[in-house]
């Protein structure tokens, strides 16, 4: 994967054409039932779900092809540009839901807010398992790479008193994150990024870490996927932990009235 490599005006999607803005609208809420598993619309299976939601974000780069600063530029690079857009916009709807749980469910939160909302963004993403929702967590990655680069050349200081993390430091963290869950489906990935083969080893621990801390948090405000969707009964500890925690999570009826 060309982590990279991406090409267009930033701005350009700031410009878009009415018509394309409707698409993305679109697009994004497809993505968000294909990705997280709710409700099936009109019954269909994650995989016909994954190629309608594939379909749109075609039909989203194709829309770009009569915008006037992205005519001349190649079918590839308006594909990339519609991926990054609407894969950065699905990182941040998951980020800023971090921010939400720890807000709303009063979770406790070793460390920095913006970590812990980065933590639980990819790995809900990587637990849904899909290649799209994989796709998702490197576009990510991805922005903050060229967000560091971008100022590095235009000579922006970094802020070190910021509540965020570098945007570089944001960056292989999520990489990291990705090696841990899996180093060897992601090993393409930390060559490409140059991440250390003595950080690749430690990186399961850092995904371990934060995958069963976001678990243990929500473990009290999750319910059975057998649970009635109306009952407001306590779940047994034994029963709780017995369920997959992403597939509850994936779900609206798995929380808590």
């Amino acid at each position: 994967m060309a982590l990279l490599r991406f090409a267009g005006d930033g701005s350009s999607s700031n410009t878009a054409s009415s018509n394309t803005v409707s698409r993305f609208r679109l697009t994004l809420a497809l993505a968000i039932v294909v990705l997280f598993g709710w409700e099936p619309v009109l019954a269909q299976s994650a995989s016909s779900g994954s190629a309608q939601f594939q379909a749109q974000i075609d039909e989203v780069a194709r829309g770009l092809a009569g915008h006037p600063r992205l005519k001349n530029v190649s079918d590839q690079k308006r594909q990339q540009l519609a991926e990054f857009v609407v894969g950065n916009m699905l990182f941040v709807l998951m980020h800023e839901t971090g921010h939400a749980l720890v807000t709303e469910m009063e979770l406790p939160v070793l460390g920095r807010d913006e970590d812990a909302a980065d933590a639980f963004a990819v790995v809900m993403l990587l637990k849904v398992g899909t290649s799209m929702s994989h796709r998702v967590v490197v576009e990510a990655a991805k922005a903050w790479f060229l967000t560091d680069l971008r100022d590095k050349k235009e000579g922006d200081k970094p802020e070190l008193y910021d509540s965020h993390g570098l945007d570089e430091q944001r960056a292989y963290q999520i990489v990291c994150l990705m090696v841990g869950s899996n180093k060897e489906e992601f090993k393409d990935l930390a060559d490409e990024t140059n991440l250390p083969e003595e950080r690749q080893e430690t990186c399961q621990r850092d995904y371990k870490h934060a995958s069963w801390s976001w678990a243990k948090v929500l473990e009290s405000h999750l319910r059975a996927a057998e649970q009635n969707k109306t009952s407001k009964r306590p779940i047994g500890r034994e029963k709780a932990s017995s369920i997959s925690m992403s597939n509850r999570f994936a779900r609206f009826e798995c929380w808590r009235p």
